[in-house]
């Protein structure tokens, strides 16, 4: 079972890797914050994983949290990207509903 000291322990060793790492792979959709939400979504599937017997560590326990964090993060950016696409055509959609209002 985890206890507090070995979760500090991940955090001062595994959060440098995991900040960098969601900065790089979310790019010009980061924002500030991210990367401590993906870090402790990563940390919750690791210990929810280690409890129910899913994950037997046979390695650092920061590769699985890193991979973990991997995936978080590239769902957090194809997320914002259909986001920002959505508003995108809903804004064009606008502009062409103004265009017509202001020929009539």
């Amino acid at each position: 079972m985890l206890n507090r000291e070995d979760l500090i322990k991940y955090y001062e060793h595994c959060f440098p890797k995991v900040k960098s790492l969601v900065k790089k792979i979310t790019g010009e959709y980061y924002n500030d914050g991210d990367e401590e939400d993906i870090f402790q979504d990563a940390l919750i599937v690791f210990y929810e994983n280690l409890i129910n017997n899913k994950l037997i560590l046979t390695t650092d326990p920061c590769g699985y949290i890193y991979g973990v964090a991997k995936n978080k993060a590239r769902e957090l950016r194809e997320k914002r990207e259909r986001e920002r696409k959505r508003q995108k055509e809903r804004n064009d959609k606008i502009e062409i509903i103004l265009m017509v209002s202001c020929i009539h």
